[in-house]
This record gives C-alpha cells, structure tokens and sequence, in this order.
C-alpha cells in the first residue's frame, strides 16, 4: 500500500497529523509533512502498512483540499 501526499497545496488543518501521527507532522511553517517520503512529481510517496490503512483512510478522506492519496 502506499500513501501519496501534495505538500505545496497543504493548507495546514493538521487533520491528517491528528489521525495519523506516525505518517504526517507539521513543519515549522504549519505545513503538513509525509514523514520518510520520497517526492515523485508533485506528490511525495512513502510505502505505508494495510494495518495503517484505517487511519490513513481517514486522514485523506478528511483532507479538506484533498492532496492526500491511499493505494
């Protein structure tokens, strides 16, 4: 499973920090951050656990400018 998120159109609601601390946190800036990712286009991509799937479902489903992606 993957996890795709597009940081430069973060608005910094923290949801997705909130629902899954162990995937995002905010930069210095309030700024949502994919931890461990590597930036692909515009998207930054990390490799993420089917027993995360919960949490990260909600995180992008809860994303009010829908910049976070569950594959």
């Amino acid at each position: 499973m993957k996890v795709r998120h597009k940081k430069n159109e973060c608005i910094g609601c923290a949801l997705c920090e909130q629902e899954a601390p162990e995937y995002f946190t905010m930069d210095d800036e309030g700024m949502a951050i994919l931890i461990d990712s590597t930036k692909m286009g515009a998207f930054h991509h990390r490799k993420a656990l089917e027993y995360d799937r919960p949490a990260l479902t909600r995180a992008a489903e809860g994303c009010p400018v829908n910049i976070i992606h569950v594959d």
